[in-house]
């Protein structure tokens, strides 16, 4: 799941919430189905299309078909008022947020080029959680997010 369009034509979540409101606005639609398989994606959105469906006054329906829904994806299933699995293979779940982080410093000073990093004296707290985690501290990036 993704926040904005992709460049190849996949609907991000800010699109779809969009689409939410227009639906609920339509006097013709009854009813909202969301035909769900996927892993999870983005933060960023996800709260907003999971509002979307959640204040809609019409009913929401959430199917997973012989697929799953997965942390960001399970988010939007559940803020319908019901969620349908077809199959006992289907998953849900996987509530969680991670990140991954490359230090590349070593290999770049191994090839000669020193990497600096500079902060203006009132940004003494930007990127303090990741640059901890280079670190070995992962405790801010974990408690933040």
């Amino acid at each position: 799941m993704i926040k904005e369009d992709g460049p190849c034509g996949e609907m991000g979540s800010a699109s779809i919430a969009r689409y939410v409101k227009q639906a609920e606005a339509n006097p013709h639609i009854s009813a909202i189905l969301f035909i769900m398989d996927g892993p999870g994606g983005m933060v960023s959105g996800t709260a907003t299309l999971a509002d979307a469906i959640y204040n809609c006054s019409k009913p929401t329906l959430s199917l997973i078909d012989d697929g799953m829904a997965c942390s960001a994806h399970q988010w939007v299933a559940a803020a319908a008022d019901e969620t349908w699995i077809t199959h006992s293979t289907c998953v849900m779940g996987s509530i969680g947020v991670y990140t991954s982080l490359a230090d590349i410093k070593g290999f770049y000073e191994e090839q000669g080029l020193k990497i600096h990093e500079i902060y203006a004296d009132q940004s003494s707290l930007k990127n303090k959680d990741f640059r901890e985690a280079m670190n070995g501290n992962y405790s801010l990036l974990k408690e933040k997010h």
